[in-house]
């Protein structure tokens, strides 16, 4: 099970240099998403099982792109998270073995233990199957609030 390694403090810059000293309110307060936590807990209460995945927030890929990579191929995520060095996210169970893949291809950093161990010797080629089936569409809320951030 490899595992990225730990990032220097050179690399724990962002894109815009910044070191994060000044990012620790923001931090704070996005942890207080209670529709995030909400939507985690209806899950729990139907009993979906999970799996979660963590990578890199050093890399090159955004939470956002991570996600509309697994929606198109149909595998919707709840649970986001963050810390200082990771983003996670949950995924159903059964799709685990699918989304892990897609990752691994297209070169996402994952940090977490792998689902699959085989999965750790992709080669990432930056590209991704076709798509089997219609993408998943974005929940009503998350439109909503698109069009008015966008």
């Amino acid at each position: 099970m490899s595992q990225a390694p730990e990032p220097t403090d050179e690399e724990t810059t962002d894109a815009w240099g910044d070191d994060g000293i000044n990012d620790g309110l923001v931090d704070i307060l996005a942890h207080f998403d209670i529709i995030e936590d909400l939507v985690a807990l209806w899950y729990w209460l139907c009993g979906v099982k999970s799996y979660q995945f963590s990578f890199s927030r050093l890399g090159s890929f955004r939470g956002i792109d991570v996600e509309r990579l697994l929606r198109r191929h149909g595998i919707r995520i709840w649970d986001r998270d963050f810390d200082r060095k990771n983003l996670s996210f949950r995924a159903k169970l059964e799709q685990a073995k699918w989304a892990e893949y897609l990752m691994a291809r297209k070169g996402v950093p994952l940090t977490s233990s792998w689902f699959y161990p085989r999965h750790a010797n992709i080669i990432p080629t930056g590209d991704e199957p076709p798509a089997q089936g219609p993408p998943l569409k974005a929940p009503l809320w998350e439109v909503i609030l698109g069009f008015f951030l966008d």
